[in-house]
């Protein structure tokens, strides 16, 4: 049977299509590939403009910048020590006022503490008569004991008399048996004297501890009537005052909270990092910068070893050997010792800044922040009160303000400063050196105010460096740079040159 199919089918679905791929490939043998057109040798790579600035030694100061609250240095509660009716209340006992040391704030009737005193100094002085009766009796007993021994004496010499004389047979027993009873009479009257005597020696002793006991109480009494009078025990500002005129207190009651405002403290925090450099502050008589990689903090164990822990492989020490310690010194002192840090603590209103001179003094509590991971510290300012003649903004510093604080550390390692638009992602800068651009990874202390501090022993970076600070594309070690203003100069002659 014949292929109904025709043969046009054939022609458009088999022989055109091989008919085209043949032609294709004969095309493509017959031109060949393109020639690689030769080549006049690598074109010089053309120098990137930059604008550099110089990296600068930081100088002696690095200045760590917090903030903080001021809080009071001690605020005193005041309670009574005895209790009775509030006779008079100073005038000036009211939150807000001011007091001053020693200042009479309430005083309780001392009416029955003048008669508790009265009546143990009735007591006393009972006691005191009681003992110079017995000083006196026992004179007495000492005169009576003496005739009584005389007496004694002569009845013995009766009694032996009367024995000899019956021995005899010259005297009855009648005679005897009298004589005999005179001699125990005798003897009986000196032992009871003698016994008395005795017992004067115990009530002594019993009349001088009741003496003794009412002294004490009397004492007592008398502590409580000067415990009437309650003065202030500083000068301060008054925060609590619950004690009205007229009022019955009970001992114990708090009648007053007085801060004390001869000095203040500023609770603020510092990152581990920033409390590096306050534990290697040098001191004003020691040189700086000659020790690049060496821990200097007061020397003790725990502190080093906390030191250690919190600065991790950000800081690599080397620490050097314990001196002798102290043995009167504390090992949980020293622990948690500081170096005094001058600092300065501003507060800012209206746009302006009220600064106060303080140091940093000591580590707020027993470590770490849990929250923050930062270390609490407190700044002591010993003169709060500014100088009177100042006028306009607040003159003392006051429980509650939010301050700035800037310590002033003398840091042991050299410090660079770069302005902040240099420090590229992933804390590298780029250098121009010999018309080539370097980068150099950097350790970064602090950034403020556009300025970066960089720690110049913990890179290749030196002072006098060229660093640049404009955007450099496909930037790499090695590559060409130059700056901008010379390229400019360069270009001005070139066309001078030109038109000539």
């Amino acid at each position: 049977m014949p292929d109904p199919r025709p043969k046009l089918w054939w022609l458009t679905h088999f022989a055109a299509p091989l008919a085209i791929l043949a032609a294709s490939g004969l095309a493509f043998f017959a031109l060949g590939a393109r020639p690689e057109p030769q080549r006049k040798g690598e074109a010089r790579q053309k120098e990137l403009l930059v604008k550099t600035v110089a990296v600068q030694a930081l100088g002696d100061e690095l200045v760590l910048e917090t903030t903080g609250e001021v809080v009071p240095h001690a605020e005193i509660v005041i309670a009574t020590e005895v209790g009775g009716r509030v006779l008079r209340k100073h005038e000036r006992l009211r939150v807000g006022e001011f007091v001053e040391r020693g200042q009479l704030l309430i005083e309780i009737d001392p009416e029955r503490f003048d008669l508790e005193v009265a009546r143990l100094t009735t007591i006393r002085d009972e006691a005191e008569s009681d003992l110079s009766q017995i000083d006196r009796d026992e004179k007495n007993l000492a005169g009576l004991i003496e005739l009584a021994r005389d007496s004694h004496r002569l009845s013995e010499s009766d009694l032996k008399r009367v024995e000899d004389l019956r021995k005899q047979n010259v005297t009855t027993a009648a005679d005897y048996a009298v004589v005999r009873k005179s001699e125990l009479t005798s003897r009986d009257a000196l032992q009871r004297l003698e016994n008395e005597l005795r017992d004067i020696d115990s009530r002594r002793t019993r009349l001088t501890l009741a003496r003794d006991l009412a002294s004490i109480q009397l004492k007592q009494a008398e502590l409580n009537r000067q415990c009437a009078k309650i003065m202030s025990p500083v000068s301060g500002v008054v925060t609590s005052a619950p004690v009205e005129d007229h009022a019955v207190l009970q001992a114990g009651q708090q009648i007053a909270a007085i801060e004390d405002t001869s000095q203040v403290e500023v609770h603020c925090h510092l990152t581990v990092d920033e409390m590096y450099w306050v534990w290697n502050h040098a001191l004003n008589d020691e040189p700086i910068h000659h020790t690049p990689n060496r821990f200097t903090s007061p020397a003790h164990s725990r502190q080093r070893e906390f030191a250690l822990l919190v600065a991790g492989d950000d800081f690599p020490l080397s620490l050097p050997p314990e001196p002798d310690r102290d043995v009167r010194s504390s090992p949980r002192d020293e622990a948690r010792s500081m170096p005094a840090i001058p600092a300065d603590v501003v507060f800012e209103l209206g746009g302006e800044e009220f600064a106060w001179t303080g140091s940093l003094a000591r580590i707020d509590g027993a470590g770490l922040d849990i929250e923050s991971r930062t270390v609490p510290c407190r700044i002591v300012v010993e003169r709060p009160t500014r100088d009177t003649s100042q006028r306009g903004g607040p003159q003392t510093l006051m429980r509650g303000m939010f301050v700035s604080c800037r310590i002033h550390t003398r840091p042991r390692r050299q410090l660079l400063t770069v302005p902040e638009i240099g420090v590229r992602p992933g804390n590298e800068v780029w250098l121009m050196r010999d018309g080539q651009l370097h980068v150099e990874p950097v350790r970064i202390v602090r950034v403020s105010d556009g300025v970066a501090v960089i720690d110049g022993l913990s890179a290749g970076v030196h002072a006098g460096d060229r660093l640049i600070t404009t955007p450099v594309p496909d930037a790499r070690d090695g590559l060409p740079v130059t700056e901008a203003d010379k390229g400019s100069r360069k270009a001005a002659k070139a066309q001078r040159g030109g038109d000539e």
